[in-house]
């Protein structure tokens, strides 16, 4: 296995992550894409002040063992990211609480226990999912194109985003924050509701 501290991603390993997504090289790109989009939002519904950061580190870390992870793992890719954001979203709580200041800077794949269908990362990606299209459809809308681009080029994005739904600037991140707050209530409901059917269950 690669030193986790060195690790540096390749060409080689982004392919092949895009081939893991799918097949076809568009099709790959436009899940790519939302797959980060969606894992920026995760972590700005848990009020984390890095998200694309967190979004990015989340991705770099299943892309650090993607042959182990194409070798190993069974089933739809998008719960897996899930997973591996969970634990991210725990180091990045951890590290902002400074309760274990020496912890590692790196979990193993092999920890998260990939070969499981029933875990977290499913559950969360299950609930973002569903509180997504619980939302009315121009929320959805407004929701998904705010976190249509990346880094530089959100800036411009939002600004023509503003003028398209009729916003200044601050009322259009005042629209986001609610949607964000509302996502996040229906998220927490919904894992609650998952959990207690899980325990019933047993």
């Amino acid at each position: 296995m690669r030193n986790m501290k060195t690790w540096e991603m390749k060409e080689e390993d982004f392919n092949r992550l895009l081939e893991w997504l799918d097949i076809n090289r568009e099709t790959a790109a436009r899940k790519y894409e939302s797959l980060h989009r969606r894992l920026v939002l995760f972590f700005d519904c848990r009020c984390c002040s890095e998200s694309e950061d967190l979004a990015d580190r989340t991705i770099n870390r299943v892309m650090r063992h993607i042959s182990d992870v194409v070798d190993s793992y069974v089933g739809e890719p998008t719960p897996l990211f899930y997973k591996v954001a969970h634990y991210v979203h725990l180091e990045y709580l951890d590290q902002r609480k400074k309760i274990d200041p020496t912890r590692p800077e790196n979990l193993s794949i092999s920890y998260l226990s990939i070969n499981e269908t029933d875990d977290e990362g499913e559950k969360q990606h299950s609930c973002l999912e569903a509180c997504l299209l619980r939302l009315p459809i121009e929320k959805q809308k407004l929701i998904l194109q705010y976190y249509r681009e990346d880094k530089r080029a959100k800036i411009a994005n939002r600004k023509v985003l503003g003028k398209v739904w009729g916003y200044s600037v601050n009322a259009l991140r005042i629209q986001v924050y609610r949607i964000r707050a509302e996502l996040y209530d229906c998220i927490l409901q919904c894992l609650e509701k998952s959990t207690s059917s899980t325990l019933k269950g047993n």
